[in-house]
């Protein structure tokens, strides 16, 4: 696995530093990390033992080149409109709602738009 690329959600915490620390552990070289409660993103690189020696970090709006082996640059600006004004991490995008259908006699979730 070249890289791990993921966005905070209920538990914030445990992807910022017990995750963070699992990845490095298991040698993943990089993980990206979309922080939706502090509005930045994060790019942890170059594990050694359980801890990445290159961490670099852009506030959504800013763009973020991680370290190579990886030639791309990572825009953020798209992330600010995934967000309220002030950040806070309270998403701006509706979340599909589920309906129950039955089906064949037995019931069964369905997004709806």
């Amino acid at each position: 696995m070249a890289m791990v690329a993921e966005v905070t959600a209920g538990r914030p915490d445990q992807d910022r530093i017990a995750k963070r620390h699992c990845y490095a552990r298991a040698g993943i070289p990089l993980h990206l990390l979309i922080d939706r409660d502090k509005s930045q993103v994060s790019v942890f690189g170059k594990p050694q033992r359980d801890e990445c020696t290159e961490v670099r970090l852009a506030p959504f709006g800013e763009s973020l080149a991680p370290p190579d082996p990886f030639g791309f640059e990572l825009d953020t600006k798209p992330f600010l409109r995934a967000v309220g004004p002030a950040g806070g991490g309270q998403p701006r995008v509706a979340i599909a709602r589920r309906k129950k259908v039955r089906l064949a006699g037995r019931s069964a979730s369905r997004r709806m738009k």
